[in-house]
């Protein structure tokens, strides 16, 4: 595996572009997220004691899938929309400060 901090950190050093930092620091939370799904999954799956694709458990699985592969993404876009209006309503506020 290679360390993207280290990637980005030789690439600014070269003096590529932003975009292609951007676009590998991507790479890696995309990896990191689907690796996250898929452990999740098993997980599930080891605690169901089977992965048998014929009885009820498998729905469990499949559900437990589409709620870390799409349920997260919504909770961080959430997040993501909420701090960043919160912090744009106490930037420069003089009542923080």
């Amino acid at each position: 595996a290679t360390d993207p901090v280290a990637v980005v950190a030789l690439l600014k050093q070269v003096g590529t572009g932003s975009l292609l930092d951007t676009l590998i620091e991507a790479e890696s939370l995309l990896n990191d997220g689907s690796a996250m799904v898929v452990f999740t999954v098993l997980i599930e799956a080891v605690k169901i004691g089977s992965i048998d694709t014929s009885g009820p458990a498998i729905g469990k699985i499949i559900l437990k899938f589409i709620q870390m592969a799409v349920g997260g993404p919504i909770f961080g876009l959430f997040c993501g929309w909420f701090f960043s209006t919160w912090i744009g309503t106490i930037f420069n506020s003089s009542d923080v400060e």
